[in-house]
């Protein structure tokens, strides 16, 4: 033990060793003494060169790139010529590299009055807020207000929407008292169970009071001379206040009446299930024994397969059949419930427990989303943007000064672009392996022969194009770091910021904890809102916004012609059905305040940006249409299931196919996972529109912009579209402005396809998904049953001529 434990030390000390040496090479067989000094450069904490080290008189060493954030110079060895005098450009250079640590320690950290300046900064930026809105107490406060004390109703167990919903469509006696609610008219829970929230945070408005109050928010700091709104179902006294249900609403009284319609037809339904297995029975125990009897005959014995069978038969007869509970109505009417109705509900209660959960996590991270993607990023977060900026901004100065002093200083970059066809703004080649020497300018010619004396370090052409790339790398990550830090001085900077957030988010968490996975399609519906509100509004919209008024008003340039450029650019958008009639009815409410010209073209700008709104959004509503339906045919199938069931066990025996009772319960389970799988398509689709979004603006908007480009110098040329005159070239530029239409035209295909798809990927992705984990089959879904027969009603579209 004692011998390994000294092979262990002694490899220890030998890594130790290995990662003490400054400099390393990868070499062939030599020792790498053989190219360096046996002296080299001792750094002080203040040198932070990046270098090559020092070579033997017969070696040459090139930089070949910088890894600033280690502190490393990695550099090619070339042996001299020693008939020429020059680096061999034959042979195989070696690759080494230096390291100095101070030079990484600088590169890679921040010092410390540049650490107290920037903490100053932020510290005086939060004077107002002094914390990070998404990880403060106030919006923790709101997210525990909702997810714990909200639905902490003390000894009962409180019923969200869709737990609420599972047992009106199952008729859960043991939650819901059958008999009262059915004679009341009105649903009412058993004892431990409850629809309301907990009476110490439930003193909240009604959900169209929300949008009043945060309204009243948001108008605070707007200029206006109406009175705020009184919220009328706030009130002073605790003795008067009412609990609300959002859960009870969607069910109402409607339940009441299946509820009754099943006591009523539950006779008729016992006897149709009780009959059809009497009939059935019979003829199963006849075969059953003919086919012992056979195998009797024919001296078989293994008869381990009827055993099964029959020991099945038994488990299932009792499982449907025997065993019911009975719920008493009245002495006419009864519900009865049987073992597997009773016991499945289990399995469906905790795939909606996984579900709310599972929303609830999805809107803690859309809010948090939200507010991040507005600028509010946080204190720590913005003081790391911070130090990304000035660490990178002292790469960048370094890297420019190589640039500068010795890449763009010694070589021909003029020789080099014509040689080697790269772009006029690239100036250096990603080859590597060229004979750079070739390429010094004139007054540096036979330098090579000294590059080892008198002029060091000389970076190898491939360097300096790597150089030049990281500087314009360092250039976009300072930009995009710039820009997220002015968002988030201009997102601190608004009025009342915290308490409009706050209250956007109570809103969400509100809806989340009373409906359970039911409120999913409502997170992503929110976005409408969001967007709409100042303090969500981000730099890129902010941008794109004031692209927009660009382009809408040309500089120097008649307000009348600016309008129909931006009518023509968007023209497109009245092609949509309805447009035409909705313009009709503007034009027919302004005519009278307005004269005929300034009415049409009036109306035909705001229908353009009612028609802009609409489709911006219709991926987003097609969304919450698609998980509206997905929810109810979800409830509908549970419904179908309850009643199917005896139905399915009694043709598989009739069948002798007991195969369809394991296929049975394979269908149960996929059911029972179904509102997850909801939840995860309804995040799918938010993902989905997003790269609709992104795509649209980085293929489309990118490629016809050009042409836009292009379409401003034919306007600056020729004047079209103008009321000064009509240039020779004026259906050229019509031609031009055809492109730009198409480019619209494009846009709004994309935005239309892209609603048919977040509508098809929410309305089959919990489909997709189960079928996926491989033990789904069809014929028991509504919902899978209806996508089927629109495939197949749709297939012939698809289908060549």
């Amino acid at each position: 033990m004692s011998k390994i434990f000294k092979r262990f030390l002694l490899f220890s000390l030998i890594i130790s060793m290995l990662n003490a040496i400054s400099i390393k090479g990868e070499t062939v067989g030599d020792s790498l003494d053989t190219y360096i000094t046996d002296t080299q450069r001792v750094y002080t904490k203040t040198d932070t060169s990046m270098e090559c080290p020092l070579m033997r008189p017969t070696y040459i060493a090139r930089v070949d790139r910088y890894d600033f954030s280690e502190g490393k110079t990695y550099c090619k060895v070339y042996e001299i010529d020693k008939n020429s005098g020059i680096a061999s450009a034959t042979a195989k250079p070696i690759l080494i590299y230096n390291i100095n640590h101070s030079a990484k320690d600088f590169y890679s950290s921040i010092n410390n009055s540049d650490r107290i300046i920037i903490d100053n900064k932020l510290t005086t930026k939060w004077d107002d807020i002094g914390h990070n809105i998404v990880t403060s107490a106030s919006h923790k406060a709101i997210q525990n207000k909702y997810f714990k004390n909200y639905v902490n109703t003390g000894g009962d167990e409180f019923l969200t929407g869709s737990k609420y919903l599972l047992a009106g469509i199952t008729m859960d006696g043991e939650r819901i008292n059958l008999k009262q609610s059915i004679n009341t008219n009105d649903i009412v829970m058993m004892p431990g169970f409850t629809i309301y929230a907990n009476s110490s945070t439930a003193l909240t408005l009604e959900p169209e009071e929300w949008w009043k109050k945060l309204w009243n928010s948001v108008k605070q700091y707007l200029p206006s001379d109406e009175k705020e709104m009184k919220d009328k179902h706030v009130v002073d006294g605790w003795e008067t206040q009412e609990l609300a249900s959002t859960a009870k609403k969607m069910l109402n009284n409607l339940m009441v009446f299946i509820m009754d319609f099943f006591a009523e037809l539950n006779e008729t339904y016992n006897d149709v299930t009780f009959w059809m297995l009497l009939v059935v029975l019979p003829f199963t125990i006849f075969f059953g024994v003919q086919r012992l009897i056979t195998k009797k005959i024919h001296e078989h014995q293994h008869q381990d397969d009827v055993a099964e069978r029959m020991f099945l038969g038994i488990i299932v007869f009792f499982f449907f059949y025997i065993g019911q509970t009975t719920y008493k109505i009245d002495s006419d009417k009864n519900i009865d419930q049987s073992q597997f109705q009773n016991t499945s509900r289990f399995l469906l209660y905790k795939g909606i427990d996984w579900a709310d959960e599972a929303t609830r996590s999805m809107a803690k991270a859309y809010v948090s989303f939200k507010i991040k993607d507005a600028g509010l990023i946080g204190r720590e977060n913005s003081k790391v943007l911070e130090y990304e900026i000035n660490i990178n901004s002292k790469k960048r100065k370094e890297i420019y000064k190589i640039l500068n002093d010795k890449c763009f200083e010694y070589y021909d970059t003029a020789k080099i672009m014509k040689n080697h066809h790269i772009g006029n703004d690239q100036h250096f080649t990603p080859d590597t392996g060229i004979y750079d020497y070739d390429y010094f300018k004139a007054k540096y010619k036979g330098i090579e022969r000294k590059v080892n004396y008198e002029v060091k370090n000389i970076p190898t052409i491939n360097s300096c194009y790597n150089l030049k790339r990281e500087h314009q790398v360092l250039n976009t990550k300072i930009k995009e770091a710039g820009l997220k830090i002015n968002e988030f001085d201009a997102a601190i900077s608004s009025g009342g910021i915290e308490e409009r957030i706050n209250l956007i988010s109570e809103y969400i968490y509100k809806n989340t904890a009373d409906n359970g996975f039911i409120a999913a399609p409502l997170i992503g519906t929110s976005n409408i809102f969001l967007d709409g509100v100042e303090a969500f509004s981000t730099e890129e919209s902010k941008k794109s916004s004031a692209n927009t008024e660009e382009s809408a008003i040309a500089e120097n340039s008649p307000i009348i012609d600016s309008t129909i450029e931006w009518i023509s650019d968007r023209s497109v958008y009245m092609m949509i059905s309805g447009a035409s009639s909705l313009r009709e009815s503007i034009y027919s409410l302004l005519k009278e305040e307005e004269g005929g010209v300034v009415s049409s073209t009036l109306s035909l700008v705001i229908t353009i940006m009612i028609m802009l709104t609409m489709i911006k959004y219709a991926p987003i509503l097609a969304m919450t249409a698609a998980s509206i339906l997905v929810i109810v045919f979800y409830y509908i199938s549970v419904e179908v299931f309850y009643l199917v069931a005896p139905f399915i066990v009694v043709y598989a025996f009739a069948s002798n196919q007991q195969q369809y009772i394991v296929s049975l319960l394979g269908r149960f389970l996929a059911l029972s996972l179904k509102p997850l799988m909801i939840v995860l398509s309804i995040a799918l689709a938010m993902l989905a529109i997003k790269l609709f979004e992104g795509i649209n603006t980085a293929i489309i908007s990118v490629n016809f912009d050009m042409f836009q480009q292009v379409l401003n110098i034919e306007k600056f040329e020729n004047e079209w579209l103008t009321g000064k005159a009509l240039s020779a070239d004026f259906f050229d530029s019509l031609s031009l402005l055809g492109i730009t239409f198409i480019g619209s035209v494009a846009k709004l295909l994309v935005q239309i396809f892209a609603t048919l798809g977040v509508f098809y990927i929410v309305f089959n992705g919990s489909e997709m998904f189960i079928k996926m984990l491989g033990f789904k089959e069809g014929g028991i879904d509504i919902q899978e049953s209806i996508g089927r027969e629109i495939d197949n009603g749709s297939s012939k579209y698809n289908r060549p001529v």
